[in-house]
Protein backbone atom coordinates (compact mmCIF):
# COMPACT_ATOMS: atom_id res chain seq x y z
CA UNK A 1 0.00 0.00 0.00
CA UNK A 2 2.90 2.32 0.72
CA UNK A 3 4.29 1.68 -2.74
CA UNK A 4 0.91 2.46 -4.30
CA UNK A 5 0.82 5.72 -2.33
CA UNK A 6 4.30 6.65 -3.62
CA UNK A 7 3.24 5.78 -7.15
CA UNK A 8 0.11 7.94 -6.83
CA UNK A 9 2.08 10.89 -5.46
CA UNK A 10 4.64 10.58 -8.27
CA UNK A 11 1.81 10.51 -10.82
CA UNK A 12 0.23 13.51 -9.13
CA UNK A 13 3.48 15.47 -9.39
CA UNK A 14 3.59 14.53 -13.07
CA UNK A 15 0.03 15.76 -13.60
CA UNK A 16 -1.37 12.34 -14.58
CA UNK A 17 -4.75 12.60 -12.87
CA UNK A 18 -6.21 9.55 -14.63
CA UNK A 19 -3.41 7.35 -13.29
CA UNK A 20 -3.90 8.82 -9.82
CA UNK A 21 -7.58 7.95 -9.90
CA UNK A 22 -6.91 4.38 -11.04
CA UNK A 23 -4.22 3.92 -8.39
CA UNK A 24 -6.55 5.24 -5.69
CA UNK A 25 -9.23 2.82 -6.89
CA UNK A 26 -6.73 -0.06 -6.69
CA UNK A 27 -5.78 0.97 -3.16
CA UNK A 28 -9.43 1.06 -2.19
CA UNK A 29 -9.98 -2.39 -3.71
CA UNK A 30 -7.10 -3.86 -1.72
CA UNK A 31 -8.49 -2.38 1.49
CA UNK A 32 -12.00 -3.61 0.69
CA UNK A 33 -10.73 -7.17 0.31
CA UNK A 34 -8.64 -7.08 3.48
CA UNK A 35 -11.39 -5.63 5.63
CA UNK A 36 -13.67 -8.57 4.78
CA UNK A 37 -11.20 -11.12 6.19
CA UNK A 38 -12.90 -12.33 9.33
CA UNK A 39 -10.61 -14.98 10.75
CA UNK A 40 -9.13 -15.35 14.22
CA UNK A 41 -6.01 -13.31 14.97
CA UNK A 42 -4.03 -16.50 15.53
CA UNK A 43 -4.68 -17.48 11.92
CA UNK A 44 -4.10 -14.09 10.29
CA UNK A 45 -1.01 -13.10 12.33
CA UNK A 46 -1.67 -9.38 12.75
CA UNK A 47 -3.87 -8.80 9.73
CA UNK A 48 -6.25 -6.55 11.69
CA UNK A 49 -3.42 -4.21 12.68
CA UNK A 50 -2.08 -4.19 9.13
CA UNK A 51 -5.56 -3.47 7.76
CA UNK A 52 -5.92 -0.56 10.18
CA UNK A 53 -2.57 0.84 9.03
CA UNK A 54 -3.64 0.42 5.41
CA UNK A 55 -6.84 2.33 6.12
CA UNK A 56 -4.75 5.20 7.49
CA UNK A 57 -2.54 5.23 4.40
CA UNK A 58 -5.60 5.11 2.14
CA UNK A 59 -7.33 7.99 3.92
CA UNK A 60 -4.18 10.17 3.92
CA UNK A 61 -3.65 9.44 0.24
CA UNK A 62 -7.27 10.22 -0.61
CA UNK A 63 -7.01 13.50 1.28
CA UNK A 64 -3.72 14.46 -0.37
CA UNK A 65 -5.05 13.62 -3.82
CA UNK A 66 -8.30 15.51 -3.29
CA UNK A 67 -6.54 18.61 -1.98
CA UNK A 68 -4.05 18.62 -4.82
CA UNK A 69 -6.71 17.95 -7.46
CA UNK A 70 -8.92 20.79 -6.23
CA UNK A 71 -5.93 23.13 -6.04
CA UNK A 72 -4.92 22.25 -9.60
CA UNK A 73 -8.45 22.92 -10.89
CA UNK A 74 -8.51 26.25 -9.06
CA UNK A 75 -5.18 27.24 -10.62
CA UNK A 76 -6.49 26.34 -14.08
CA UNK A 77 -9.63 28.38 -13.59
CA UNK A 78 -7.65 31.36 -12.30
CA UNK A 79 -5.41 31.14 -15.38
CA UNK A 80 -8.48 31.06 -17.65
CA UNK A 81 -9.97 34.03 -15.81
CA UNK A 82 -6.69 35.93 -16.12
CA UNK A 83 -6.60 35.29 -19.86
CA UNK A 84 -10.15 36.58 -20.24
CA UNK A 85 -9.13 39.75 -18.42
CA UNK A 86 -6.15 40.15 -20.70
CA UNK A 87 -3.49 39.56 -18.07
CA UNK A 88 -0.23 37.88 -19.11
Amino acid sequence: MGELRRHLLDSLRGGDIARCESTLAAMSDVYDVLVTMDYPEAVTAGLRRTTDAIRGILERTRGDFTTSYVQRRLEQRLDEFGKRLGSP
